[in-house]
């Protein structure tokens, strides 16, 4: 028998970076849904290589009255929205995709912005 296999990719390791994104959604819109979503798409990064850990900044950020990461009650100004949903003008989240996440993946965010950011 002649191997006429031409496949050379052994590389095995995996990229937190990859631009196809596992699916993971719907999500409900409710702070446990914001943390199930972290968990499928965003803590490969957040906090291992970016140092911004998001279940625990984006509490303190609303806790504070920042809106920095959320604007409770407006999701279109929410900084979070706007990577994840592609209106940030610089890149999406995660990171390195060629578009933004499908709806189904991060309606909920909106609808858990709208409805005043609850973390509990």
């Amino acid at each position: 028998d002649t191997d006429t296999d031409t496949d050379t990719d052994t590389d095995t390791d995996t990229d937190p970076l990859d631009t196809a994104a596992p699916s993971c959604g719907p999500f409900d819109p409710t702070w446990a849904g914001m943390e199930a979503m972290f968990g499928c798409h965003c803590d490969a990064c957040h906090p291992s290589t970016q140092g911004v850990d998001l279940h625990t900044a984006i509490p303190a950020d609303i806790a504070a009255g920042n809106a920095y990461y959320v604007t409770p009650g407006n999701h279109e100004t929410s900084y979070l929205w706007k990577v994840v949903s592609g209106n940030w003008p610089f890149w999406y989240m995660p990171f390195n995709r060629e578009q933004p996440l499908p709806g189904s993946e991060i309606d909920h965010v909106a609808l858990w912005i709208d409805a005043g950011a609850p973390v509990k």
